[in-house]
């Protein structure tokens, strides 16, 4: 499997605005940058990338509270920017999952 396109800057829009803390959109982040290593070093199918993204939206809804706890929030621009960035990485990896399927999963209010 290829490797995730380097010169792609995850999440640039919440890191340009001050709203969002930089240490929790790294946490965000993060959570990106592990989704991408999966897709480089497993073989997988739709139905398991599914799920890893699914288990990606639970992990982002951990971070709801703490967004609020420090004066910010995961907003519809912050859901928007990660679901961007989603579409881009399965895009990237020829994976024709429907963005708007993963978006019905999520639990984000």
């Amino acid at each position: 499997m290829d490797k995730f396109d380097d010169q792609y800057m995850l999440l640039e829009q919440l890191y340009e605005d001050s709203f969002y803390p930089d240490f929790l959109v790294d946490k965000l982040k993060y959570l990106l940058e592990d989704f991408i290593n999966y897709l480089e070093t497993n073989p997988k199918n739709q139905a398991e990338v599914e799920d890893k993204i699914y288990e990606l939206i639970m992990n982002v809804n951990n971070f709801q509270y703490e967004f609020l706890d420090n004066d910010s929030e995961f907003d519809n621009l912050a859901r928007e920017c990660l679901l961007r960035d989603l579409e881009y990485i399965l895009h990237w990896f020829h994976f024709p999952i429907d963005v708007e399927k993963v978006r019905s999963t999520r639990e984000w209010d």
